[in-house]
């Protein structure tokens, strides 16, 4: 498994390598075509040049050797070339029909050699009159063309040769290449050293992270990680951050929780347990009244497990989700009626309005009862003489509304209200409220309360497309 240290230094080092290299090669082959280009076209003018003036000064095109002295009809050519004034990077040359050379006769001053002029001679034909050639001797390039601009006996059939040597462009683009590569070292050492040090420190970040999360894994929540310049690295710490605090905060709650539910089925089975004794030791005399009550506190124990049950399996996504499309209005109709032992037993009036039109939306009926009935039932509790349910339609949400006459929520509650086993001054499990936001989440709603003439409480729905 590769470290992050590597995968940054790796891909950096072959692009900072592979890149100068590119450019060194691509420049070699296209300074080369722009030397070999610009030599050919200059020996080219240079030979039509002499042409020129060897027809200007003779008034032929072809110097004739069979009525002079061949060394003053080449001397002729010499003044005529020299003339054109020929560059220190081209010489000329005269060969024979044999390709034996007629001049120079020494070398000294000219960077022909020996060797040269005999490859040249073993080449020249008919056929490559006129055309450029390149020719190679000791390490060092040439380009020569080669015109009959002589007319002798056919024995002799001489050539007249012009050649250039690339040594000085061979010179100068080995001088470029020297400096980049001068250049891609000194490029490669600091990319080198910035990518080392940019991913150490990458590293000591993302190593520091890792502690961190490890801290948090053996439920150390309170571990503060330095802040960081890096933008990503830094939300990602400010992420952990968070994760840690709701981990926190998760877990003192499931300690509470647990704590509460404790608490919560102790007390009924306290209660049974002593009546229990009392009859069996013959200390409770009325068992009518005993048995009663320990039924009462029974049907009580069975209520808290049932609501914890549901709490359980809502949050654990173990509750099998039936979402389907549901009309509200005949909804809420049906559960104003099962209410009715509700509104009888706390002699308080439960009321419902409904728009003209019928709102659709997509819910699971079991959990959207429970969730109606806990919130009314807690509102029924509290109220004076009435509550009142509502539905109403805003842009693609269906609202319900749960609201009664009482006093309201203490402002110090409000926060509150749906944690587990949160209850007010008269309430029973603090399950009931709880069971009713996890129900209204589980089916992608959202639920608040605030007061406003009472309690309200607003439950949000995701409307079914038409």
């Amino acid at each position: 498994m590769k470290t992050i240290k590597s995968r940054i230094l790796t891909p950096i080092l072959v692009l900072v390598i592979a890149i100068p290299l590119i450019t060194l090669v691509a420049f070699n082959i296209s300074m080369r075509a722009y030397v070999n280009s610009n030599a050919k076209k200059e020996l080219t003018n240079t030979a039509n040049i002499v042409q020129a003036l060897v027809k200007q000064d003779l008034g032929v095109g072809i110097i004739d050797f069979s009525n002079k002295n061949v060394q003053d009809a080449i001397s002729t050519i010499r003044t005529v070339s020299l003339a054109s004034r020929l560059s220190s990077q081209t010489d000329m040359l005269i060969f024979d029909g044999k390709g034996e050379l007629l001049y120079p006769t020494n070398f000294g001053g000219s960077f022909v050699t020996k060797a040269l002029t005999d490859q040249i001679g073993q080449n020249l034909n008919i056929e490559g009159r006129g055309s450029i050639n390149t020719i190679n001797d000791c390490g060092s390039s040439y380009i020569y063309t080669y015109q009959r601009l002589l007319k002798a006996e056919i024995n002799r059939n001489p050539n007249i040769v012009f050649i250039s040597s690339l040594n000085s462009a061979d010179g100068f683009i080995a001088f470029i290449n020297l400096t980049l590569l001068i250049i891609m070292l000194v490029g490669i050492a600091i990319s080198s050293l910035v990518s080392i040090l940019l991913s150490n420190k990458i590293s000591k970040e993302m190593n520091e992270l890792c502690r961190v999360a490890n801290s948090i894994g053996i439920k150390e929540y309170q571990c503060c990680f330095r802040k960081c310049k890096i933008k990503e690295i830094a939300e990602l710490s400010k992420s952990i951050d968070e994760m840690a605090e709701r981990l926190s905060d998760y877990d003192k709650a499931q300690k509470m929780f647990l704590q509460n539910a404790s608490h919560e089925i102790r007390t009924p089975l306290m209660s049974i347990q002593g009546y229990a004794e009392g009859i069996e030791c013959g200390i409770v005399t009325d068992t009518h009244e005993a048995s009663k009550i320990i039924i009462s506190e029974s049907k009580r124990l069975n209520v808290l497990v049932e609501e914890l049950l549901t709490l359980s399996r809502i949050e654990n996504q173990t509750y099998r989700k039936e979402l389907v499309q549901t009309n509200l209005n005949n909804s809420l109709k049906e559960y104003l009626q099962r209410f009715g032992g509700l509104s009888i037993k706390t002699e308080k009036k439960i009321s419902l309005t409904l728009p003209e039109k019928d709102v659709f939306a997509v819910v699971d009926d079991t959990l959207l009862f429970q969730a109606i009935m806990n919130i009314t039932a807690n509102c029924l509790r509290y109220a004076k003489t009435i509550v009142n349910i509502s539905l109403v339609q805003e842009d693609e949400k269906a609202i319900i509304q749960i609201l009664d006459d009482g006093k309201g929520i203490n402002e110090q509650d409000l926060p509150k209200i749906f944690d587990r086993f949160f209850k007010g001054k008269s309430g029973n499990f603090g399950l009931g409220l709880a069971i009713a936001k996890s129900s209204i989440d589980f089916m992608g709603g959202s639920i608040a309360a605030y007061n406003h003439d009472g309690a309200v409480f607003e439950i949000r729905l995701k409307m079914a497309k038409k």
